[in-house]
C-alpha cells in the first residue's frame, strides 16, 4: 500500500518571527494562536498553488498498469506502462478502486474497516498534500499533539523523488522550496469553502494528468487561467520573496534557484517527468524498469564514495 513515494519537505519559520511578524501586522493577543492561524494561512495558499510543484517536481508521467487509476485518460508504452504524454505526477493522481477492498466496505455500523476503497490507501501517503504537524509525545496521536501545543511545522508530500538526482531532490530545489513557502506564509489567504476547495483539487489533477500541454487552463477563482500565464505571475511575486532570502543569507543562491525553476515554465522538456519520458522513449525500456536503472546508478554512486572514518566512528 506504500509502494509509491515521494519527497516530504517539513518546514517550521524561526521562533523569533512570529513576535516581530504579529506587531508588523498591527495584531496583538496569544501568540500561540497567532502562530497557528499564520500556519493554517501559509498552508491554504499552499494547497492554492500546490499545482506548481507538480508541474516543476513531478517526475511521474508513468506508470507500472497495476497502479494506473483512471486509465481512460492514459495510453500504453508498452503493456506493463501506461503513461500520459504530457502528464506530470500520476503518483499525486493515485485513486484506483480495489475490488477486494470494496467488498469490505469502508464502514459496517458503527465500525470503520478501512480508509477506503482505493488500492492505495494509507493515511500518511494520500489525504493531502499538505498537513500542519506537532511533534508526538509518547502515547499521543497527532491530532491530540496538534490539540495541546498547536502547530509546530507544515509538511508538504506533493513532490514527486527526482529519478536523476542521487539524493532523490537537489539543494538548488530545496531553496527554491524555501522561496516558496515563505510567499505562502506571506501571502493574503482566502478562507476554505467546498467550492474552492474542489477547484484546488481540480487543479492539481489537470496539472498531473497534462501539466506540460501548452494550452492547459487552470481555474483561478472561477476564471480560466493557462498554467503558463498564472505561473509566470507567481514567480514574479516570488521574486522579492528570493531577494529577502538572498539578503539574509548573505548570497544569490534564492534569486538563482528561482530562476532555474522559471526557465521549466518556458522550456517544459527540462522538466522531470519529461525527461523520464524522454529516457523511456530514447532506451525503449519500460517505467519500471528504467526507474530500477537510474536507482542502481545512484546506489553504486553512494557505495564507491569514501566514507570519513572519524564520521563512521562517531555513527
Amino acid at each position: 500500500m506504500q509502494a509509491i513515494a515521494g519527497v516530504h519537505f517539513n518546514v517550521s519559520f524561526a521562533e523569533s518571527l512570529w513576535p516581530a511578524l504579529q506587531a508588523a501586522m498591527g495584531q496583538s493577543g496569544d501568540l500561540r494562536t497567532f502562530v497557528d492561524e499564520r500556519y493554517m494561512s501559509t498552508l491554504r495558499n499552499v494547497q492554492r498553488n500546490d499545482w506548481l510543484l507538480l508541474y516543476l517536481f513531478g517526475a511521474s508521467p508513468a506508470s507500472h498498469i497495476d497502479f494506473s487509476g483512471a486509465r481512460a485518460k492514459l495510453s500504453r508504452f508498452d503493456r506493463e506502462t501506461a503513461f500520459a504524454p504530457a502528464a506530470t505526477s500520476l503518483r499525486s493522481a493515485v485513486e484506483t478502486p480495489h475490488a477486494p477492498y470494496e467488498a469490505i466496505g469502508i464502514r459496517v455500523g458503527d465500525e470503520y474497516r478501512q480508509l477506503n476503497t482505493h488500492l492505495l490507501q494509507i493515511e500518511n501517503e494520500y489525504y493531502t498534500s499538505v498537513r500542519p504537524k506537532q511533534v508526538l509525545h509518547d502515547g499521543e496521536s497527532p491530532l491530540m499533539a496538534l490539540q495541546r501545543r498547536g502547530i509546530r511545522y507544515l509538511e508538504l508530500r506533493s513532490l514527486d523523488i527526482n529519478p536523476f538526482i542521487p539524493g532523490g531532490i537537489s539543494l538548488e530545489q530545496l531553496r527554491f522550496l524555501e522561496v516558496f513557502i515563505h510567499f505562502c506564509l506571506f501571502s493574503k489567504s482566502h478562507a476554505h469553502d467546498p467550492q474552492r476547495a474542489r477547484r484546488y483539487r481540480d487543479n492539481l489533477n489537470r496539472t498531473a494528468y497534462a501539466g506540460r500541454d501548452t494550452g492547459l487552463t487552470l481555474d483561478r477563482d472561477a476564471i480560466q487561467v493557462p498554467l503558463r500565464t498564472w505561473a509566470g505571475e507567481l514567480f514574479d511575486d516570488m521574486q522579492a520573496v528570493a531577494e529577502l532570502l538572498d539578503r539574509s543569507h548573505e548570497c544569490t543562491d534564492y534569486s538563482a534557484a528561482l530562476a532555474t525553476q522559471r526557465n521549466l515554465i518556458v522550456r517544459p522538456e527540462l522538466t522531470p517527468s519529461a525527461r523520464l519520458l524522454a529516457e523511456m522513449d530514447t532506451t525503449r525500456t519500460p517505467y519500471a524498469e528504467t526507474v530500477l536503472r537510474l536507482s542502481q546508478a545512484h546506489q553504486a554512486r553512494h557505495l564507491a564514495q569514501p566514507v570519513n572514518p572519524a564520521r563512521e566512528e562517531y555513527y
